[in-house]
Formats: C-alpha cells, sequence, structure tokens
C-alpha cells in the first residue's frame, strides 16, 4: 500500500502461517502513522497465537514519536495476544537513535534483520 502524497510505503508479506513482515520504507511521523497504523492492525487482526509480527524499519529515513508510540502499542497488543512482535533496524540510525535515546531498546524486541528474526535466508 502506497499512502498518496505521503513520503511512505508499506508492505506486508506473510512469509508462512505463524509469521508476517510489515516492512516500511520513507518517513514515519505524525502524517504517514496511521497508514501504518491500518496495516499492523489489519496483519495483527489476522494472527493466531503464537505468531510473530515483524516490522521492518530498514529503509525507514525517519521517525518521529508517532513512530515510536505506534510501535509500543503494537508491541503491547501482540503481548496481549500472545504473540511477538519484532522490530527490524537494518542498524539504520534513523530507527536506532529514537528507540535508543528513550529507552524503547530495553522494551522492544530489536534485530538487524529480517533473516535474523526467523533465522531463514530471504
Amino acid at each position: 500500500m502506497n499512502a498518496p502524497d505521503l513520503s511512505l510505503s508499506v508492505e506486508v508479506r506473510r512469509l508462512d502461517p505463524a509469521t508476517v513482515v510489515v516492512r516500511v520504507t520513507g518517513e514515519l511521523d505524525t502524517l504517514t502513522a496511521p497508514a501504518v497504523e491500518a496495516q499492523l492492525a489489519t496483519a495483527q487482526a489476522d494472527l493466531v497465537a503464537p505468531s510473530v509480527l515483524i516490522v521492518d524499519l530498514s529503509d525507514v529515513a525517519f521517525m518521529s514519536s508517532a513512530g515510536l508510540a505506534l510501535l509500543v502499542a503494537h508491541h503491547e497488543r501482540s503481548l496481549d495476544q500472545g504473540n511477538r512482535l519484532y522490530v527490524v533496524t537494518g542498524n539504520n540510525r534513523s530507527v536506532l537513535r529514537p528507540v535508543r535515546v528513550t529507552g524503547l531498546d530495553t522494551v522492544l524486541n530489536l534485530a538487524d534483520t529480517v533473516a535474523q528474526v526467523t533465522g531463514k535466508e530471504g
């Protein structure tokens, strides 16, 4: 899904029955967070515990507090559903810096790559 006139792209991919990847590209801020929220909510609604939701932010150029709030909300929702949410950073400073500055690196499940979470290349 591409949000019109927004510097954002969101792609949802099911790797297997228990694993969904939501890949976000562009800027994750107050204007674009609702589009990401919609895709994450849909993906979470389709998961049956125990499942894994991977939010791939490797190609995010900017992330505001709206993006951080979104990650925390979906992390908590995943826990409530008996699922796990992983945030793939791709070692991206635009993602890692705000996560670390706010201390969320001690709350969120972070990974460098999707393969690191799934144990599979590809």
